[in-house]
């Protein structure tokens, strides 16, 4: 209903979105692809958590077979190729493909990894080849993994019971989203217990949740694994629960003083977190996740902002973007 109104009030040329977004929850990009077409307008996803979808029929359907009409995917998230490995699919019809090559031609070098691109045509080619019967072993193990987690005092991990809220159309299975602020410890905490301690690498953690995903390299094994570390930390005592210290970001966008480019190019200096409200901020200030910013450069920083950065670092989070990383000054214009 959103976008349809939105259509009706303005001249929109595209939609985008991620899809799926970290927590592997997915929109209806068929019912958007849709809208936009009989608009005349382009659809485009960040399809970049994606990549594996298109290889097993128990996972949601990729943007690549839902209508969209550019899409991209960090091949090398889930399917196996070197890190910076991505594709660029178009759906031909409504994209001038040489268009789109020669803007490409702008901005990447002229002189392009030969070992990167060999990767992403390994990946192709294991994926084509082999990818569903290992996405049936990994689909498995993931729902093992989901009703074991939900037999765990104070953990529970999300599935079918978020579908038709928060925009949630759908969801991909083989990441599990686990809610752990029951036990005590917030997510950040836990995340950190479970790399340090036991040796799991999780994909990330928010205040209340940690994101595990489940890939073609996983075994049965590595499954257990997790799960031993997750009852062992959710054992453990705490603090109070996170529910009763936690504070929410900022609902209203800060004042923008001056554009980015204009703040990039005037004299800045650090000043103490605690003074520099009402100050213009010189850096971005990205907390992650989401890996949304929350100041950019030209904008005013108020005292909300400040409140949420200071509970984010107290609570372990971290913030991408600024010179001092743990946050006890930021740069302004001076």
């Amino acid at each position: 209903q959103v976008v349809a109104r939105l259509f009706q009030e303005h001249q929109i040329r595209a939609i985008h979105v991620t899809s799926p977004n970290y927590y592997g929850y997915l929109s209806d990009v068929k019912q958007l692809a849709d809208m936009a077409h009989a608009h005349g307008a382009m659809m485009l996803v960040d399809e970049a958590h994606g990549s594996h979808l298109a290889f097993h029929e128990a996972l949601p359907d990729s943007a690549t077979q839902l209508g969209a009409d550019v899409i991209v995917q960090s091949t090398h998230k889930t399917q196996g190729a070197l890190t910076q490995c991505s594709m660029l699919h178009l759906n031909h019809g409504r994209v001038n493909a040489a268009r789109v090559a020669q803007i490409l031609g702008l901005l990447q070098t002229s002189s392009p990894s030969s070992i990167l691109l060999a990767s992403l045509d390994a990946a192709r080619q294991f994926m084509a080849t082999q990818g569903r019967a290992l996405l049936d072993d990994v689909y498995q193990l993931s729902v093992m993994a989901r009703e074991a987690i939900r037999q765990i005092d104070g953990l529970w991990c999300y599935g079918e019971d978020l579908l038709g809220s928060h925009g949630i159309f759908t969801y991909d299975p083989t990441k599990l989203v686990i809610r752990v602020s029951d036990t005590g410890w917030n997510g950040f905490e836990f995340y950190q217990l479970l790399r340090k301690e036991y040796g799991i690498d999780g994909e990330f953690s928010d205040l209340k949740h940690v994101i595990c995903s489940l890939t073609i390299g996983d075994t049965e094994l590595s499954v257990m694994k997790l799960l031993d570390a997750l009852k062992s930390i959710s054992q453990r005592p705490s603090g109070q629960p996170v529910r009763d210290y936690e504070v929410t970001p900022p609902a209203a966008l800060p004042e923008m003083a001056l554009s980015p480019r204009e703040a990039y190019f005037v004299p800045s200096e650090h000043v103490r977190l605690d003074t520099a409200i009402g100050q213009i901020c010189a850096e971005n200030i990205i907390p992650y996740p989401p890996g949304i910013p929350l100041l950019v450069p030209g904008e005013v920083i108020n005292q909300d902002t400040v409140d949420y950065l200071r509970f984010i670092m107290s609570m372990g989070g971290g913030v991408v973007g600024p010179e001092d990383k743990r946050l006890e000054t930021i740069r302004v214009i001076s």
